[in-house]
């Protein structure tokens, strides 16, 4: 369920708002690393790093930014979406 989106290990940094905001929006990681003049390497490290927050872990057969804006725009922009019942098996929770 969506359910397991909400739960989230810790509290989002700045950064991280700004760069899911813009993986949100479908920007590509050149695109955010121009857009808030961060490395390359830096836009992909947090994005890694924000997954494991929400309890998204890397695996050949999922969407990792797809569920990444998922679960952001679940926590932080559309509260109708938490009323979805999506079933998203794929995520582990901690």
């Amino acid at each position: 369920m969506i359910d397991h989106l909400r739960k989230m290990s810790r509290e989002l940094t700045p950064t991280e708002h700004l760069i899911l905001q813009c993986v949100c929006t479908g920007n590509s990681n050149a695109s955010i690393s121009e857009k808030t003049h961060f490395t390359l390497k830096t836009v992909e490290n947090v994005i890694s790093r924000s997954a494991r927050v929400f309890g998204i872990y890397p695996d050949v057969n999922i969407n990792l930014r797809l569920l990444l804006a998922l679960a952001y725009r679940a926590n932080f922009q559309n509260v109708e979406f938490n009323s979805t019942e999506l079933a998203l098996k794929h995520l582990k929770t901690l």
